[in-house]
């Protein structure tokens, strides 16, 4: 079975997040933002740097801009991006608000702790599964997992976890930690619907992610492809590393 991995797509190696890591880096003592969005086609994304209106607080970033408005009304925006100066990247509770209200990911760079969070409001929906492209951090193999269980199990994981981008240190440990925490290990042999596959490393050090679907096919998502369905032999599930099911399931 022959998967990729997203293993050189981190931040920083794309351009549309080099456009957004200088972007901060430019600001090192005021927060910045701006915002990820896709093309007319949907077929590519970009970064947009954006002016924060808000006059009175630098510390602060206000989206306020005709082009954002008018990305927002097309549904191209595929995450808010703002820098925190000051402090880590946790988002404190007014960036949550603003995620909430306009019901989109926010995406948060800390340039003090050199860390990255990543933020779904509680009633977000993600695009359809099908035909959509994929973009490091925002639909790669691991929010794949976690777009699949809301459409099609109508499980909503943001409840339990809001970071859902994979982390640029210790990536496999905190990844498994998370299922650990919120799924239960099973055996191979009783795999079933909706199971998630913890595939090997191949060329990179990042585990893959998988979903069982059915008559021996896993649905997953690799580096610059769609996503897909393919069948797994027996002998390619003895070679997974492990398999996981929902606790409340």
């Amino acid at each position: 079975m022959d998967y990729r991995l997203e293993d050189s797509l981190d931040l920083g190696l794309n351009n549309a997040f080099k456009q957004c890591l200088k972007h901060a880096l430019s600001h090192p003592n005021e927060e910045i933002g701006g915002v990820f969005y896709f093309n007319k086609s949907f077929s590519d994304f970009n970064f947009l740097k954006m002016k924060s209106r808000n006059t009175t607080e630098k510390g602060l970033f206000s989206y306020s801009d005709s082009e954002f408005y008018q990305l927002y009304e097309d549904k191209r925006i595929i995450s808010l991006f703002h820098s925190h100066h000051d402090v880590d990247s946790n988002l404190s509770e007014l960036d949550k608000e603003v995620a909430q209200s306009l019901n989109l990911p926010s995406y948060v760079f800390s340039l003090k702790s050199k860390s990255y969070n990543l933020y779904y409001p509680k009633l977000y929906k993600p695009r359809p599964l099908k035909s959509r492209i994929f973009i490091p951090t925002f639909q790669d193999c691991i929010t794949f997992v976690k777009d699949f269980f809301l459409l099609e199990l109508n499980i909503n994981l943001h409840n339990k976890i809001d970071n859902w981008a994979r982390h640029r240190t210790e990536s496999n440990q905190k990844l498994m930690s998370i299922l650990n925490d919120h799924f239960m290990e099973i055996d191979k042999c009783n795999i079933k619907y909706g199971d998630i596959l913890v595939l090997h490393p191949n060329v990179s050090e990042h585990y893959h992610l998988a979903i069982y679907v059915e008559s021996h096919q896993i649905y997953h998502h690799v580096i610059n492809a769609l996503p897909k369905k393919e069948f797994i032999t027996p002998e390619d599930l003895n070679k997974v590393y492990k398999v996981y099911r929902y606790k409340a399931v």
